[in-house]
C-alpha cells in the first residue's frame, strides 16, 4: 500500500501545550514548569495564561476593556448576539490580542454600515453613493478598510442600542485599533516607495482616514464617559488625523480617473437652510460679528491668528447647515492660535466656544453628540466664575445656547 493510501494514526491531541509546540504545530507532553520537548532543545517555554473553555459563560475581553456579558437572548438584537462565538485577533503590535466578534456578526455590521448608517453621514446623492457604494467596495478589497467600516457600523448600534452599548463599544475598541494599524502601515510602506502608492491607493487610505475621523468625532459622545476632558487636546489629536488626510485629499485632487473623484468635487453650495435655521444663524453670526470688531482693534501677530480662525469660523457658519465645516476646522488653524488658546488669552477662548457653538448645531447628528458642549464645557468649568467682566454676557449666551 502506497504511504498516501494508509490511514492516518490516530492520537491523542495536546489541548493545553505550550506557546511553542503550538507554534510549531507539535505534540507537546504539557510538562511544568518546561516540556520536555523545550528542555530538550533547549528553547524558551512559556504556556498560555488561561486554557481556552469549550462552553465559556461569558466573553472574556482580551483587549484593556473590561469583560462585558453577551447582551440577554430577550433584549433588541439579544437573539443575534447569543450563540455567536467571540473569535481573536492579533495586532501587528507582538502580544497585543483583542477581541472581535463572529463572521455572522460581522455580516450584521457590514450590512448596518451600507443600509443603516451610509444614509446619516451623506448629505446628497453623491455623498450617499460614496458611503453606500464606494466604501464598501474599498472595503472588501481591503482589511484595514473594513476593519474601519465595521468599527464605524459597531459605533451607531452602540448608539442605536443603549442596552448593549458595553458590547458594541469593545467591537469598536477592536476594529478601530486595527483600522488605525492597518492605515500606519500602509502609508509606511508608501513613504518607503512614493511609486508603490499610486493615486488608486491613496484614495483608499483617504478613505480609511475618513472613517477614523468619524470615530475618534463620534466616540466621546456616544461612550458619554461624563468625564470633562481638556477641549484643545481633543483638537490637537483631531488636528494630526486631519493633517494626513489633508495631504492625501491635495495629493489626489485634481487625479482623473479614481473613484471618490464625485465625491470629492460634489457641489457643496446648496443649502437645505429653514426658515428657523436662518434665524438661529443669523443671531449666532450678530455675535460673531461684535468679536469680529474686538479683532480689528488688535495688532501684530495676534491679529493675524485671531482673524485666521474667526475667517474659517465664519465661513462654517455661512455654509450651515448644508456644510459641517466646524469638523475640519482643528487642522485649518494655525499653530499661533493654538498657542494663544494655551496661554489663556481670552479671544482665542472666545473662538474656542464658538467652535463648540458651531458643532452644537449638528448635535443631532447621531456622529455629533455632545461634541460642541464637551469643548464649552471643557473650555469654561476649569474657570468657574473667574470671568472678565466684558466677556460675561457672551460666555452666558453661549452657555445657554449649547444648554450647559
Amino acid at each position: 500500500m502506497h504511504l498516501l493510501n494508509q490511514p492516518r494514526r490516530r492520537h491523542k491531541k495536546s489541548r493545553h501545550g505550550c506557546s511553542e509546540c503550538k507554534r510549531r504545530h507539535v505534540k507537546c507532553d504539557e510538562q511544568h514548569p518546561s516540556c520536555s520537548l523545550c528542555t530538550s532543545r533547549k528553547w524558551p517555554c512559556t504556556y498560555p495564561t488561561q486554557a481556552p473553555s469549550k462552553t465559556p459563560a461569558k466573553r472574556k475581553a482580551t483587549s484593556s476593556f473590561p469583560s462585558i456579558d453577551v447582551p440577554p437572548a430577550n433584549s433588541s438584537h439579544g437573539r443575534e448576539l447569543c450563540g455567536l462565538q467571540e473569535t481573536t485577533r492579533t495586532l501587528p503590535n507582538p502580544g497585543v490580542e483583542v477581541s472581535r466578534v463572529s463572521r455572522m456578526q460581522e455580516m450584521r455590521l457590514f450590512h448596518h454600515a451600507s443600509v443603516i448608517t451610509a444614509p446619516t453621514l451623506a448629505k446628497d446623492h453623491t455623498g450617499l453613493h460614496f458611503w453606500q457604494i464606494t466604501l464598501p467596495e474599498f472595503a472588501v478589497a481591503n482589511e484595514y478598510v473594513m476593519d474601519g467600516v465595521l468599527a464605524v457600523a459597531a459605533l451607531h448600534l452602540a448608539h442605536l442600542e443603549p442596552e448593549n452599548k458595553s458590547y458594541w463599544l469593545e467591537a469598536v475598541f477592536s476594529y478601530q485599533n486595527r483600522a488605525i494599524t492597518g492605515l500606519r502601515e500602509n502609508l509606511a510602506i508608501a513613504v518607503d516607495d512614493p511609486s508603490a502608492n499610486p493615486d488608486s491607493n491613496k484614495e483608499i487610505q483617504l478613505a480609511c482616514s475618513i472613517l477614523i475621523i468619524v470615530l475618534i468625532t463620534a466616540h466621546p459622545g456616544i461612550a458619554q464617559s461624563g468625564e470633562v476632558g481638556d477641549p484643545l487636546q481633543e483638537i490637537l489629536m483631531i488636528r494630526s488625523i486631519l493633517k494626513g488626510s489633508a495631504v492625501l485629499l491635495y495629493q489626489i485632487y485634481l487625479a482623473k480617473g479614481i473613484k471618490i473623484e464625485p465625491w470629492i468635487h460634489r457641489d457643496r453650495s446648496k443649502n437645505h437652510s429653514t426658515v428657523s435655521y436662518r434665524r438661529a444663524r443669523d443671531g449666532r453670526a450678530a455675535s460673531f460679528h461684535e468679536v469680529g470688531q474686538l479683532i480689528e482693534q488688535t495688532y501684530g501677530l495676534r491679529r493675524v491668528a485671531y482673524q485666521g480662525a474667526y475667517n474659517l469660523l465664519m465661513s462654517a457658519f455661512n455654509k450651515w447647515p448644508g456644510e459641517n465645516e466646524n469638523v475640519i476646522w482643528p487642522v485649518r488653524i494655525s499653530e499661533s492660535f493654538i498657542a494663544l488658546v494655551e496661554e489663556g488669552d481670552w479671544i482665542a477662548r472666545i473662538l474656542l466656544l464658538f467652535q463648540g457653538l458651531g458643532l452644537h448645531l449638528f448635535s443631532r447628528k447621531w456622529y455629533a453628540l455632545d461634541a460642541g458642549r464637551r469643548i464649552v464645557r471643557g473650555v469654561l468649568n476649569p474657570l468657574g466664575d473667574d470671568i472678565p467682566p466684558e466677556w460675561v454676557e457672551m460666555v452666558d449666551w453661549i452657555r445657554e445656547a449649547v444648554k450647559v
